[in-house]
């Protein structure tokens, strides 16, 4: 047997409104379930998957802590990439490049933070047949 996908990622927030703002202005997710007020909002992925957004006082040291593997990444389609990354530039979200010189060819990626300090990494290879089989974001202009 095996696992054949990924259902949902679960992620908390002090500020459930700002981080899935947040998630909906950089990736482009739309909010599938809950609200503002609610304490779980379901974003829906557009291969079918889910990110949860659950509200907490307060956020886990094991969430934000110093270690920068802990991180979800994200594949988006050649054009997305730039023009996300422009938005972020834009907007003044700080950007870390953390493997320079690691990279395949033609490989772009960078991280930042969402407003819960959770590590975001976005990537794109050129390469189809590096990114075969992997599902892909499709990123909407807001």
């Amino acid at each position: 047997y095996k696992v054949t996908g990924i259902s949902h990622m679960h992620l908390e927030a002090v500020d459930v409104a700002a981080t899935s703002g947040f998630y909906g202005r950089y990736l482009g997710l739309d909010v599938v379930g809950g609200d503002e007020e609610a304490e779980v909002v379901a974003l829906g992925l557009p291969s079918g998957q889910h990110l949860f957004i659950h509200r907490v006082d307060e956020i886990s040291p094991a969430t934000v802590g110093p270690y920068f593997g802990r991180h979800c990444a994200y594949y988006l389609e050649d054009e997305a990439y730039h023009v996300l990354e422009g938005h972020l530039s834009e907007d003044g979200v700080e950007q870390i490049d953390m493997v320079p010189g690691l990279r395949k060819p033609d490989e772009l990626d960078t991280y930042f933070f969402d407003p819960s300090g959770l590590y975001i990494q976005i990537k794109n290879e050129d390469s189809l047949p590096m990114a075969q089989g992997r599902p892909r974001y499709r990123y909407v202009t807001i």
